[in-house]
């Protein structure tokens, strides 16, 4: 039996459910060319990516400005991988930031196929058991991954999810909205609250 979380997956599907959002900064067609790019080599590792949305803005750190890239990386039934890098350079920012996601793609793929091997036929009812770490430590110019529960129940108003992300402290919350569309609300510098 094959496990549903190593089925082939085309990059045009990866890319089909790429969002690139910008702040302070305007996206050229090179920068949206480097984080399609990017983005597509996902594929090779056949997990089933249902989303991945990169951030693209200017931050300052040390009083220096830094572009700042920043992947969500959404798979069913699973944590979603969040992976922020900071880098004078954007074009480097982005090379860097989709290495990182590349690396924990590849081990989790692993995982799951070592697993699959370890469990024969029975993987079928377990594979989405299996709990993601990572283990890397960031360095100075990288932020750690920190993988999040997703859990999308059933649909929700807008006014529920605003109350949901107030109470965990979070500082964003994703859910499905009355339509049944994929919604992420999330809280600003500002103290004000932003919804996509």
């Amino acid at each position: 039996m094959v496990n549903p979380e190593l089925k082939s997956q085309e990059p045009e599907h990866i890319l089909n459910n790429l969002s690139i959002v910008a702040k302070k900064i305007e996206i050229t067609d090179a920068m949206r060319e480097a984080i399609e790019s990017g983005v597509s080599t996902f594929s090779k590792y056949n997990l089933r990516i249902a989303a991945v949305k990169a951030i693209v803005d200017i931050k300052k750190k040390d009083k220096k400005e830094k572009a700042s890239i920043e992947l969500t990386i959404q798979m069913p039934k699973h944590d979603t991988i969040v992976i922020t890098q900071l880098d004078d350079d954007l074009y480097n920012a982005i090379d860097t930031a989709t290495s990182r996601a590349q690396k924990f793609l590849r081990r989790y793929h692993d995982k799951i196929k070592s697993h699959r091997e370890e469990k024969g036929s029975h993987i079928k009812n377990s594979y989405h058991h299996i709990p993601m770490f990572m283990t890397e430590e960031a360095t100075d110019d990288e932020d750690e991954i920190v993988p999040n529960d997703l859990v999308l129940h059933k649909p929700m108003e807008i006014a529920d999810a605003l109350n949901e992300l107030k109470a965990t402290g979070n500082l964003f919350f994703v859910f499905n909205d009355m339509d049944n569309k994929r919604r992420v609300l999330y809280k600003r510098k500002d103290n004000k609250y932003g919804l996509y």
